[in-house]
This record gives structure tokens, C-alpha cells and sequence, in this order.
């Protein structure tokens, strides 16, 4: 028994083994330009997938096939092919297996000038599209059948168009998920001329920056709002050049202690709404906040004013402002009330001390000068005593009622 359950054991170990892969390379060492030959174990897989990458940069991609366990690769390097550290990795779909080489120029690799015409160096945002143009010379000659090509971000290989006199454009975007910092930008050229492969490369450092968002408020168009009113609010967000931040954006804005998150309804367009709370009354920053899928990000701040009218307190208060409204109605009628008996008695006591005075001058004019008949004087007299009589009666009327209240 002991000895079947070794047999077993035995067999997947060597099941295991026999299904390995690994991968090696005829030259730790390598020139642009030369050949390498890639070789490895794969097992009892059909095929393996071989990659060559030095850093970001993706310098092979392609799929080896197996042949009793054992694969083989040649691959002719170029001058389009960056110096420095390669890996050189297997994948069977189940395991991966790597080694590394180095590769160095060659002296037909620096034949070529390759000088920069655009972009300059200096700093440049995510999302920018930069122009990128160089000129190949060989030795002041203009060399327009070359090969001229950099790596993006991503690693892949971009070739530059050619539009003569030995000048090679290529547009590129930034993409919004750029590494941030410094960027060395290299350009790789390759020619065969008269059966002689040649080449030249060049770099120019670049500075990659966050992009900035704008936020453009089209809601809400005006900035006062009762409590209980719904605001709401549309934006038009993009990064500063106008591009799109794409689907993975999010958009939302800050009421006091209120979030609200804001739905895409069209491109580059954010909509979303809220109720003005009592809380909020008075001046109401609104924080509105943008940022796509890589971290980018945009704020802009919407100032508001909320308030309360009549209308709105009724709306929102009902018995409270009623009962509130009918006290100080209340209040104000005892003023007012206070306020003209207070006015009427002032005009009575002067229409009274007016009266006293055509009393006094109506017995000048009679014992002192002597103007006037007797009967005219008695008449006059009498009526001015009378309209006292009168005004009296008043004054004491209305501070009989002052005192009783």
C-alpha cells in the first residue's frame, strides 16, 4: 500500500515538473541591432506567450509554439528598441517565468541626429495634446525613409509620419492617467540605406502635470431662494482644454451638510437638485466638486442667499405665524391708539391756549382802546367761552380715558 501511495506522490511531482515553464536567452548581453534567441520549457502546453519590456516600454508581444515540451524565439532587435535592463518573460496561462538581459548601442545605433523641433521642454498637463516633430539628419543630410517611432505611457510602440525633408510628425494626447512628474520623451530612428542598417535616437525631459477641471455653473441661474424651495442644479464640467472627463467622472455639490451627487444627462453635463432648509437660512456656500476615474479633480464654490417671506412662513409655520401676525397686529393697534389720543390732545390744549389768546386781544380792543361796541364784544365773548366750555370737556374726556387704560 505504502509503496502504490509513493508511485502516486511520484508521478505528480513529475506531472508538475513536466508542466513548468521557464525561459532563458543565448546572450545576457545584447546590441541593438543583433539577434537574440529565446528559448524555454513549456511543458505540455500547445504554446506560450513571450514578452519583452524594458520598464513601461512593450518591445515584443507574440506566442511561441511548443514542441515535445520546448519552445524556441529568435528576435531580431532594432534600433527602435530602448537601451537599458530588458525582461524577457513566459506565460503558459498558469505560471509565468522571467529572466533579464541588458541591451547597449551599437556604433551604427548613433549615425543619425535627431533633433527635437517640437514640443519644448517644460510642462505639460494630462489630457494636453502635445505636437511632437523631429528632424533625422545623417551627417547634415536629410534622411526621409527612416523609421521613427517613440513609446506612450502605456508602452506601446507610436510611430512618427513622415512629411519629407526629413521631418516626422505625430500628435499625441496626454492620457488622464499619466504618471505624474518628470517624462523622459525618446524618439528612435532606423534606416537601410544601400543594405546598411543605421540609427539615432534622442530625449527630451518633460514635466506632466494634474489637468484642471473646469466647472461651469448654468443652474441655478439665480442666487436667492425661500426655505422649502427645490434648487437645482446643472453644471458643464470638463478639463480646461474642453475634453470630456469621460464615464468614470463624478460630480456633486455641498449644501451646508448636505451632499448631493449629481447624474450625468448628457455629455459633459451634471444635474441634480435639493430643498433649501431652514438650517441653511442666510448666506449658503454651495461647494461643487468634480474628478474622473484618475484622481483629476475641480472644485468651484456658488454662493447663495435663503430666505424667508411672509408667504414662506405661512407656508412653512401656518398657526405659528398666524397667532404671531395677530399679537403684533394687536401691539400696534394699543400704539396707535396710545400714539393719537396722545396727538389729539396736543391739538386740543393748542386750539385751547389759541382761544385764551382771542380772548386776551378781543378785551384789549374793548376796555383798552375802545374799538368795539358793547354789543359786538358781549357777543364774541360769549362764543369764545363757549368753544372753552367745549375744548375743557374734551381735554378731560381724553385723559379721563388715557388714565383708564
Amino acid at each position: 500500500m505504502w509503496k502504490s501511495i509513493a508511485i502516486v506522490m511520484l508521478l505528480i511531482i513529475l506531472a508538475g515538473s513536466a508542466a513548468a515553464v521557464s525561459v532563458q536567452s543565448d546572450k545576457i548581453f545584447v546590441q541593438r541591432g543583433q539577434q537574440i534567441s529565446i528559448t524555454g520549457e513549456c511543458g505540455t502546453q500547445p504554446g506560450v506567450s513571450v514578452k519583452i519590456t524594458s520598464g513601461t516600454a512593450k518591445i515584443l508581444d507574440t506566442a511561441a509554439q511548443c514542441s515535445a515540451g520546448l519552445f524556441e524565439l529568435p528576435y531580431a532587435s532594432t534600433f527602435l528598441d530602448p537601451v537599458g535592463k530588458w525582461t524577457i518573460a513566459a506565460n503558459d496561462g498558469t505560471e509565468t517565468s522571467s529572466t533579464e538581459i541588458l541591451a547597449d548601442d551599437a556604433r551604427e545605433g548613433g549615425f543619425f541626429l535627431v533633433r527635437f523641433l517640437s514640443p519644448a521642454e517644460g510642462k505639460y498637463a494630462r489630457t494636453e495634446t502635445i505636437s511632437l516633430t523631429v528632424e533625422v539628419t545623417d551627417s547634415g543630410r536629410k534622411v526621409d525613409d527612416a523609421n521613427v517611432a517613440f513609446f506612450d505611457f502605456e508602452g506601446n510602440r507610436i510611430f512618427l509620419k513622415g512629411v519629407g525633408e526629413g521631418i516626422y510628425t505625430a500628435d499625441y494626447e496626454i492620457p488622464a492617467d499619466a504618471g505624474v512628474g518628470k517624462w523622459s520623451l525618446e524618439v528612435f530612428a532606423q534606416s537601410t540605406s544601400s543594405g546598411v542598417v543605421a540609427g539615432g535616437r534622442n530625449a527630451i525631459g518633460l514635466e506632466i502635470g494634474e489637468p484642471p477641471v473646469k466647472i461651469q455653473v448654468i443652474e441655478p441661474s439665480v442666487t436667492s431662494f425661500e426655505i422649502g424651495d427645490e434648487v437645482k442644479i446643472k453644471l458643464a464640467v470638463t478639463y480646461f482644454n474642453g475634453k470630456s472627463l469621460g464615464g468614470d467622472a463624478k460630480v456633486s455639490a455641498l449644501a451646508g451638510d448636505n451632499r448631493i451627487e449629481l447624474i450625468q444627462t448628457a455629455e459633459n453635463t451634471f444635474e441634480g437638485k435639493f430643498t433649501a432648509q431652514s438650517t441653511s437660512t442666510g448666506a449658503l456656500e454651495l461647494l461643487l466638486e468634480a474628478e474622473d476615474g484618475a484622481g483629476n479633480k475641480g472644485t468651484a464654490l456658488q454662493k447663495l442667499v435663503v430666505g424667508c417671506s411672509i408667504t414662506c412662513l405661512a407656508k412653512n409655520y401656518g398657526v405659528f405665524v398666524l397667532l404671531a401676525l395677530v399679537v403684533i397686529a394687536a401691539v400696534v393697534t394699543v400704539l396707535y391708539s396710545k400714539l393719537s389720543s396722545r396727538n389729539q390732545l396736543g391739538k386740543l390744549q393748542a386750539e385751547r391756549q389759541k382761544t385764551l389768546d382771542l380772548v386776551k386781544s378781543l378785551q384789549e380792543d374793548y376796555f383798552g382802546k375802545g374799538v368795539m361796541p358793547s354789543s359786538s364784544y358781549k357777543k364774541n365773548l360769549s362764543d369764545y367761552k363757549a368753544k372753552l366750555s367745549e375744548i375743557e370737556q374734551k381735554i378731560a374726556d381724553l385723559k379721563s380715558k388715557k388714565d383708564s387704560e
